[in-house]
């Protein structure tokens, strides 16, 4: 996935969307849960930067979602508006967010310093029993 993006000199979103649909498939291949869709809407170019680091944002959340959320869904959305907006939502069990409550949120951390190396923004909404969505904006010219 790393060569993938790389060796590209112009990735645009629904390359992107291609490779996420690939490493889904992959990941959650032989597993009856988390069914998921990938969707994208519109297109826009990306730096090889942008993308690799879009891309191993999405990686991190999906792995979570496997690993902590005990979702029976998930749904990735990469939508190209004035900027590029991406979410990824799952049904799970969810979790207080909280800076300080105590845990070392390592996966959190990663996903929020890749953020800002591409200068995106990065938001967490989840609770316990409700689920969590991560979104990511993204001005697609910076």
């Amino acid at each position: 996935d790393t060569i993938w993006a790389i060796k590209q000199e112009d990735i645009d979103l629904e390359g992107l969307g291609r490779k996420l649909r690939q490493y889904v498939h992959r990941y959650l291949d032989g597993m009856d849960t988390p069914k998921w869709e990938v969707h994208v809407t519109g297109n826009v170019p990306l730096s090889p930067q942008q993308g690799l680091t879009l891309f191993r944002i999405i990686q991190e959340g999906v792995q979570n979602v496997v690993k902590h959320a005990h979702a029976q869904s998930l749904s990735i959305k990469l939508e190209a508006a004035p900027s590029v907006i991406v979410t990824l939502v799952d049904d799970g069990v969810g979790f207080k967010v909280l800076e300080n409550d105590g845990y070392v949120h390592y996966g959190l951390q990663n996903m929020q310093a890749r953020a800002e190396e591409i200068d995106a923004q990065l938001k967490i909404d989840s609770a316990p029993n409700r689920g969590t969505q991560l979104t990511i904006e993204l001005d697609s010219q910076a």
